[in-house]
């Protein structure tokens, strides 16, 4: 009888020896997710060009490209939806290991407002970034919208911009307005 008391006693010190290291356990993990906060991040979308003439394909091929970072550092393998290009159409593009993503888009005559949009993921958080790209049908000036304003030279900037300044660019998760003038940014590697 005292060799099961015995065992009894061990077996139960066993057990409570057990959740006390679980309990231990289930606090170090609940401590460290606690403090994986997610960080911010920062979109950049820039356009060239930012405004021309349709060709004889009846679209004007623009070069779309960006990057996205995370406290000054580059966010990989992160996916960027990009809309605006045209009805109903989307497009996906995969930031490379410098945080920078580029594609193309054949946009139709009109004012398109193009926005690269980054959903977050488990660290990070969202952002987006718009850029207006004008394309103007053969038979209208770079610049006019068919309202009876004057035509704008191509290369000219539209009253109240200068030359350099962006055209309708907002770069950033709370809307920062950042110039580009339809500047491709990237990486500098020319991806």
């Amino acid at each position: 009888m005292v060799q099961k008391q015995f065992a009894i006693s061990v077996l139960t010190a066993i057990v409570v020896a057990g959740i006390l290291t679980m309990s231990v356990l289930v606090g170090i993990l609940s401590t460290k997710q606690a403090f994986a906060q997610m960080t911010s991040t920062s979109l950049t979308l820039g356009a060239f060009p930012n405004k021309g003439k349709v060709g004889s394909t009846g679209t004007l091929r623009v070069s779309l490209s960006g990057k996205l970072t995370s406290g000054g550092s580059p966010v990989d393998a992160a996916t960027i939806h990009i809309t605006g290009t045209g009805e109903g159409k989307q497009s996906t593009v995969t930031t490379n290991e410098f945080g920078s993503f580029s594609t193309s888009a054949d946009l139709a005559p009109g004012t398109h407002e193009i926005h690269a949009y980054f959903p977050g993921d488990a660290t990070h958080t969202s952002s987006s970034a718009t850029r207006t790209v004008t394309a103007a049908s053969p038979s209208q000036a770079v610049g006019e919208e068919g309202n009876g304003a004057p035509p704008i030279e191509q290369g000219a900037a539209p009253s109240g911009e200068s030359a350099g300044g962006g055209s309708g660019d907002h770069s950033g998760s709370g809307g920062d307005h950042s110039g580009g003038g339809g500047n491709n940014e990237g990486d500098g590697g020319g991806n």
